[in-house]
């Protein structure tokens, strides 16, 4: 472009602003070329963008000269080339697995594209939804997909229409809109069944698949939208529609029976194998989730360490950013209370963490700071819910879980018992024994009358009087504070060490708790040990607050004995005196005389 030029660019490269490497010339810095750009007058940059981008158009286009060529077309006003290279420098940067460079092509096609017919429209909405969802720019995603969706529509292109819902209903759950993604995902069947069957059809069946394990509706129902996937899309080559089908029921079964984790495993070692990396990357940030569910730190502490590592080298930053948030998790299961609340932060001080990342971040945030003793637990629990609707909170097994462990944690049984009830209430028709089990366990520490629910692992061995094992159970999953909190309901030896471990790991609360047990136990024998078989139907927590009124305690005194509220012990209090049938305290405490209590 400049008369001169060898002599210009020996200057230049001199001065420090080029540099050569071979054949090539380049700005030393991208700053440095701005820098130049900039200090060039309006008018004579206008021109000079026009001579380079002619000057580039006169021969073979390069791929790697795409997103220039569109920067140049820009800047240069025209138009009509700005959409002749922008979507295909997206296009090109999609195979390099650049996805925030393609969002960003995308969008400045977009700029210019009002005129252009609307199906090509929406082939450029429906670009820049998917490469701004893997660039975790979510709620954009969403927003192009529903424009998309629209223009579809009013085409009459109902094949399409049909994928772009199915792909709406995918991106709505990470959003915490969980009930609308299933709502979503019905209407992409319904659409896309009216038409021949089809590869649309077969993934949109998959995505069923796929919402009916967030959703804990079971196995068989995972297996037989997938079966329905395998029977219309089985046989068209889509490689990433066959490991996920093989994927979804496996995960089912593993959350609801304890089986199908080696077939997980076999489906994300194909998908990487084959470099399907959409596929690879989303169901190894699954594993780390469903891992996580089922209480098993340990191989989730693998899973995590792979899904970072492969989503970081193809730049899946949705998937990879989740992953970060269940490390979180993962760190808070280990007792790295510290090292647990670092790794929510990398999430929360992200401006583009999703809602449901922000959630699960939020979650672990809460329970750091309610088992170690610490102010304002309750706000980022609070806020957490206020992120995503009440069935993905329900979905993500920490959520409710953590709200029944922070009251009671507090010393507020009355409203751990309640949190869990509201938690077992919505799990109703759900297959999710590892958070049925939890619940369950919580209302027992709470001094309940759990109700009988589904529950398996170290849970169903604590609910049915075996918190040894249970404990060792939670030893070998990598959970010493679970294996702590079963050794509370074990006996006099199990406990001190349960104490030991919570003090250890720096639980003050859970710690005061234990002590609190300990207090009351050698008082303990014979018909006491639980509820069923008390002439009166007292439970375990009732009992203790029975033998504290035979030492004339007001509810004040039960609850420091007890750490729990004085307005709990009151509950407690009340329920004795009914359950016993007499009005005063003074009475209740002389049924401890009765032949049964000694």
């Amino acid at each position: 472009m400049l008369p001169n030029a060898e002599d210009a660019l020996e200057e230049a490269v001199a001065s420090g602003i080029l540099r050569t490497d071979g054949h090539t010339i380049e700005f030393r810095h991208e700053l440095i070329r701005l820098a130049v750009l900039d200090a060039v007058p309006a008018p004579r940059r206008l021109q000079v963008h026009r001579q380079v981008l002619a000057a580039m158009r006169s021969g073979a286009v390069a791929s790697a000269d795409l997103s220039l060529l569109a920067d140049h077309a820009e800047a240069a006003g025209d138009e009509t080339a700005v959409l002749e290279y922008a979507p295909a420098a997206a296009a090109h940067a999609v195979t390099l697995g650049a996805h925030r460079e393609a969002a960003a092509q995308f969008t400045r096609a977009l700029r210019y594209a009002g005129g252009l017919p609307p199906d090509r429209q929406a082939a450029l909405w429906e670009g820049h939804s998917l490469t701004c969802f893997l660039a975790r720019h979510l709620e954009e995603a969403i927003a192009s997909r529903r424009t998309a969706v629209k223009l579809r529509h009013a085409l009459g292109d109902r094949q399409n229409e049909g994928e772009d819902l199915r792909w709406l209903s995918y991106m709505l759950w990470p959003a915490g809109r969980s009930t609308e993604a299933l709502d979503t995902g019905l209407e992409a069947v319904r659409t896309l069944e009216e038409l021949s069957p089809s590869a649309e059809l077969a993934r949109a069946y998959l995505n069923l698949s796929m919402l009916s394990v967030y959703d804990h509706k079971g196995a068989e129902v995972a297996y037989a939208y997938a079966q329905r996937a395998m029977d219309v899309g089985g046989g068209l080559g889509d490689a990433g529609l066959v490991v996920q089908a093989q994927f979804h029921p496996a995960a089912a079964r593993m959350l609801c029976e304890g089986s199908g984790w080696e077939e997980c495993e076999r489906a994300v070692s194909s998908a990487m194998a084959q470099d399907l990396q959409l596929d690879a990357g989303f169901m190894a940030m699954l594993m780390c989730w469903y891992l996580l569910l089922q209480g098993d730190n340990t191989r989730a502490a693998a899973a995590v360490q792979r899904s970072e590592a492969y989503c970081l080298e193809h730049e899946l930053l949705t998937f990879l950013y989740c992953t970060k948030a269940m490390k979180s998790w993962m760190l808070l299961n280990e007792g790295a209370w510290h090292q647990a609340t670092d790794a929510t932060h990398e999430v929360l001080s992200h401006p583009l963490s999703p809602p449901i990342d922000r959630a699960i971040a939020l979650t672990v945030l809460g329970l750091v700071r309610a088992r170690c003793g610490e102010p304002q637990v309750w706000p980022p629990l609070e806020q957490a819910a206020s992120l995503v609707d009440a069935n993905c909170l329900r979905d993500m097994g920490l959520g409710w879980e953590a709200r029944v462990e922070a009251a009671w944690l507090a010393g507020d049984d009355e409203r751990a018992q309640a949190e869990a009830q509201q938690g077992l209430a919505a799990l109703t028709e759900r297959a999710h024994p590892w958070l049925t089990g939890a619940l369950a366990c919580w209302i027992h520490r709470a001094g309940g009358t759990p109700p009988p629910v589904p529950a398996v692992g170290p849970y169903a061995l604590e609910l049915n009087g075996d918190s040894t094992a249970a404990a060792r159970l939670w030893e070998e999953l990598g959970c010493p504070y679970n294996a702590a909190m079963a050794r509370l309901s074990a006996d006099d030896t199990a406990l001190r060490q349960g104490l030991a471990d919570l003090e250890r790991l720096g639980s003050r609360p859970a710690a005061a708790r234990a002590r609190a047990v300990m207090r009351v136990r050698p008082v303990r024998s014979g018909p006491r040990a639980a509820t069923r078989s008390n002439p009166y139907g007292l439970t375990n927590r009732e009992m203790d607050v029975l033998k504290l009124l035979g030492d004339g305690l007001s509810d004040a005194d039960i609850a420091a004995r007890l750490y729990i509220t004085p307005k709990t012990a009151g509950h407690h209090v009340g329920s004795v005196l009914a359950k016993l049938g007499v009005h005063t305290r003074h009475e209740a405490a002389r049924k401890l005389d009765r032949p049964e209590y000694r």
